[in-house]
């Protein structure tokens, strides 16, 4: 898990703040583009750190379009049914890409 500092972690927050926390966002996935291999990434605020492979693997199978900033290993996704919502996101990961964050969370 990756917590920036000196960041809001809860999500009630200004415009500054979104603008702020959205780009740590779209950086983290930058480096994600060439990090090496991972089943999944989800970034956001508040994300929950209990986020473990078989809830991805809920996700995958319900609602993965509500899940903006998730990116899922490529293999995983196809072994899962290819879920339409997801988009290429480097060789080897799918992703719903991240939008950002929004004033007030």
């Amino acid at each position: 898990m990756v917590i920036p500092s000196g960041l809001s972690r809860a999500g009630n927050y200004d415009e500054q703040t979104a603008k702020r926390l959205s780009e740590v966002g779209f950086l983290l996935f930058e480096q994600l583009k060439t990090a090496p291999n991972f089943l999944f990434s989800l970034v956001g605020v508040e994300v929950d750190d209990a986020y473990e492979l078989q809830d991805i693997l809920e996700i995958l199978h319900s609602a993965p379009s509500n899940h903006h900033g998730l990116a899922v290993c490529a293999s995983l996704w196809k072994q899962h049914g290819s879920p339409a919502a997801f988009l290429p996101f480097s060789a080897k990961a799918v992703w719903i890409p991240y939008q950002g964050e929004s004033q007030n969370g």
